[in-house]
This record gives structure tokens, C-alpha cells and sequence, in this order.
């Protein structure tokens, strides 16, 4: 079944828009993955993958759009997306009943700033684990309109308990797999799986069934 949601933010009232895709097969696991794409995307555009991924892993996924940083009462670009993932992670954790310890964090590319951001914070160390597709560790600016910021995440890196999996590929000509190695020396559990033909965006063709 599919349900679609509104959590509503308690700093600035604007509206997350969330999807809840609940797995008749999810017995089968003992987790549900929150799934935070790139801003520059929307759920929209990642259903059928959301879908698919829901289907073959048999296990409850949450996705959700962020909001508009401009009015979001935010500090910084970064503060804004890491606030959006707070309240959908919150709001599964009250009203949807799902428990904090079997929540997996996932990620695709810029996504990786709300979920590096989220679990390095002391509130969410009981968080089951964190999967990084293609991430960004640090050396990139962030812009949106009136935030113009540069990016490090590897500070925070170091509080991160959570079992980490990096998946990066070796071809990768949007984000170096050099950004992954340096989260694999900063991040205290991690696996990694670099394989060595994936670009930013050809993991489910060229290397769906090892994904």
C-alpha cells in the first residue's frame, strides 16, 4: 500500500511532503529504510525506484521532498535539508510507531548531507544503520538563491556510530569515489563496495543484481 503524508515543520509551518510505501512482505525485515534523494530531485522522479527497491529488498521505504530553504527560519543551506530529515524521522517515530532502532538512512548523491548531518547528532544514535550512494564528504559550495556555503562534512564524519555501507562508483565523473574513501577513514563501522564500472547513475542497470 501506498500512503502519502504531511508533516508539517515546527520552526517555519511549511509542509514536507512524504511517501510511505508499506510492503505486504515486510515481516520479512526487521527495518524501514528513510530514502533522502538529492534536492535536486523530488519523489516523484524516484517513485518507480522506490518501488523497486521496496519489492526486492520486501521492507517498508519513507521518502520525502524538502522544503524551501528561503523560509525555512534555517541558519545555513546544510541546517535546512538535516531539519527536514529531523521531522520526517521524529514524526515516524510518534505517530507511524516505527522504532528508532530499526530505521536504515539511505541516500543518493547530495542526499547524503541530511543523512551525514542526522547521524552524527546524539539524539539519533539508535538509528539501525546508514547506506551512502555515491556521497559527498567535503570541497563542494552549496547554493540556493540567497545561501552560498562550502561544504565539510567529515567533522561530523567522526561521530557517526551507526554501521555505515558506502557504495560508490569507481567511474564516477559527477562525484569522485575519492569523496567515499574519505568517509571510509572518518566513519568508525564501514563497509564498502566500490565496483569499478559504475558512473553516478548506471548502478541498477550495469550492476543490478550484486545491488
Amino acid at each position: 500500500t501506498i500512503r502519502t503524508l504531511k508533516i508539517k515543520k515546527i520552526l517555519s509551518n511549511q509542509i514536507v511532503p512524504v511517501i510511505y510505501i508499506k510492503n505486504k512482505n515486510s515481516f520479512d525485515s526487521n527495518y524501514t529504510i528513510i530514502f533522502s534523494h538529492s534536492p535536486q530531485h523530488n519523489i516523484g522522479q524516484n517513485f518507480p525506484f522506490l518501488i523497486d527497491l521496496s519489492s526486492q529488498l520486501r521492507t517498508d521505504i519513507i521518502s520525502f521532498d524538502y522544503t524551501n530553504p528561503e523560509i525555512n527560519n534555517s541558519t545555513s543551506l546544510e541546517n535546512s535539508y538535516i531539519t527536514d530529515l529531523e521531522q520526517v524521522i521524529e514524526f515516524s517515530v510518534s505517530k507511524l510507531k516505527i522504532e528508532m532502532n530499526t530505521l536504515v538512512l539511505m541516500s543518493k548523491s547530495l542526499g547524503s548531507i541530511s543523512v551525514l548531518g542526522v547521524a552524527a547528532k546524539e539524539e539519533f544514535k539508535a538509528i539501525k544503520g546508514i547506506i551512502l550512494l555515491s556521497p559527498i564528504a567535503r570541497g563542494y559550495t552549496l547554493r540556493y538563491k540567497k545561501f552560498i556555503e562550502d561544504y565539510d562534512a567529515l567533522t561530523k564524519a567522526n561521530s557517526i556510530l551507526a554501521r555505515t555501507f558506502l557504495i560508490h562508483g569507481k567511474k564516477d565523473n559527477v562525484i569522485n569515489v575519492e569523496q567515499s574513501e574519505l568517509l571510509a577513514k572518518s566513519i568508525r563501522y564501514v563497509s564498502k563496495w566500490f565496483p569499478s564500472k559504475e558512473n553516478h547513475s548506471n548502478l541498477l542497470t550495469y550492476y543490478r543484481c550484486k545491488f
